[in-house]
């Protein structure tokens, strides 16, 4: 891994005016690549670029093309202090900004990735472009990524997949929150379970109330609603015909019923399929333009054990709604029910604009002030012993610093994970006050560069003036 003391030379040497400018520029270049390699790997035709290149793309008064010359692009840093840049790129990737600016980045470079497949045409588009969404309400009887009762009874999951070729104006179904999935090929760690797609809908399918896990007949029309291939349709423009023929009825489209990767080539083909199904049905009419830019598509997802750790969320999201209000506060129950209650790593919350209009696209984006957990609240943490005693000497994060409401549970959790097996911590008993101490310090010294906890000290039935006047050490 790079170190800190590496990017730090560099930064040296930029400074040096004796050194010539093209010899600098050439250990710049050949750093650059070091950088990116380790930052993104391999790069592949389909694959967005990793968090670096994300940074180097973002720099405010910046574009590097993403096919420039690496010697171009590094060049016009050179004039303005690249390397510090590059620094505070590298050395800063754990601060919740460029955790959730990321994530947004991301995100966009997913929607606008109109491919056809992945991996050479072995896997369906899904796989590594658009975003597989989940639109969920709030219910306090389980976890939002867990799915419904519902759910758990036909076997399947809606989800709907936003695409810059495959867009629509709202999550629909009155959804204004829920998740979003990381495409398969491109998991973090952590992330192993990746639910099977079942079936892909061009229009918003009324799933719920077909059988076959939701992509089969539909128990509130006369006909049989059955798979596409049953009916012979293969392509998009056989489906649309399909549709046309079924009075573009909403229940009555048959479904793509291979679009697994399970399903090799026909899973590629007929997922794909339905994704341009949707840009066809606009050509046909201005009505039918109407109806399909303002009705989500659907896919159906299988259904996944409760409380798994290790689904591919990656952000909870919220829209600002003209009819049904803002999702932010449900976002922020998400995101700490997921980090603070069950213990799972830091999910941003991302507002998504949906596109206003068919020549619009959709944006994604982070806030700091939306989020309610940071991704760390501690730089550093030291033990430090005083008569015997041992005190835990930490670093508040720049989010920890700055951040709304501080959650001193997630922050106690953070340092009992780090230390909670030490012999420091175990060398007396704990009086259980650590998140009480830390919530104090956070109310009342936020802006101090060190915070002391004493993890043995109890505050039971202390009220908070009298820790405060404890010096929050009770």
């Amino acid at each position: 891994m790079v170190s800190a003391d590496f990017v730090q030379n560099l930064i040296k040497i930029n400074k040096v005016d004796a050194i010539p400018n093209l010899s600098k520029q050439l250990l710049f270049v050949t750093a650059y690549k070091l950088l990116a390699a380790l930052y993104n790997g391999s790069p592949e035709n389909n694959k967005p670029a990793g968090a670096f290149a994300m940074k180097r793309k973002n720099i405010k008064g910046i574009s590097c093309a993403d096919d420039e010359k690496l010697s171009m692009c590094t060049a016009r840093y050179l004039s303005i202090g690249a390397l510090n840049i590059i620094a505070l790129a590298l050395l800063s990737s754990s601060a919740v900004a460029g955790v959730g600016e990321d994530v947004a980045a991301e995100m966009k470079r997913y929607y606008m990735a109109t491919v056809d497949s992945c991996d050479g045409g072995k896997l369906p588009a899904y796989y590594c472009s658009g975003l597989m969404i989940r639109g969920t309400s709030t219910n306090p009887k389980y976890y939002t990524w867990n799915p419904s009762p519902d759910s758990k009874i036909s076997g399947g999951v809606s989800f709907e997949y936003l695409r810059a070729d495959t867009k629509f104006k709202d999550p629909g179904v009155s959804k204004i929150k829920g998740f979003v999935f990381q495409p398969y090929s491109y998991l973090k760690p952590g992330m192993k379970r990746t639910p099977q797609v079942l079936c892909s809908f061009p229009i918003d399918s009324w799933t719920n109330n077909r059988n076959d896990l939701g992509c089969g007949d539909h128990s509130e029309t006369v006909s049989l609603e059955t798979a596409c291939e049953l009916k012979n349709v293969h392509t998009a423009e056989q489906w649309v015909a399909d549709y046309l023929q079924v009075g573009a009825n909403h229940k009555e489209q048959c479904g793509f019923r291979h679009v697994s990767a399970r399903n090799g080539a026909d899973g590629v083909a007929q997922f794909y399929a339905s994704v341009r199904a949707r840009s066809l049905l606009m050509n046909e009419s201005t009505q039918l333009k109407k109806d399909t830019f303002e009705t989500q598509n659907e896919l159906r997802l299988a259904t996944w054990p409760d409380d798994s750790t290790s689904l591919p969320i990656m952000a909870f999201f919220y829209v600002e709604d003209p009819h049904f209000g803002s999702g932010l506060k449900f976002a922020q129950h998400d995101q700490q029910d997921w980090v603070v209650k069950t213990g799972h790593s830091y999910v941003p919350i991302i507002k998504i604009i949906y596109p206003p209009t068919i020549n619009d696209h959709a944006a994604f984006v982070f806030n700091p002030a939306d989020q309610v957990v940071c991704p760390k609240y501690f730089d550093a943490s030291t033990w430090s012993e005083k008569d015997g005693k041992w005190s835990l000497v930490v670093i508040p994060s720049a989010c920890g610093r700055t951040i709304g409401t501080f959650d001193s549970q997630a922050a106690s959790k953070e340092l009992m994970d780090l230390h909670g097996q030490d012999s420091q911590f175990k060398a007396l008993p704990s009086g259980d006050s650590l998140p009480v101490q830390i919530s104090c310090l956070a109310s009342n010294y936020r802006g101090k560069s060190r915070w002391y906890l004493e993890p043995w000290r109890s505050a039971r039935g202390l009220t908070e003036a009298q820790v405060l006047a404890a010096g929050c050490n009770p």
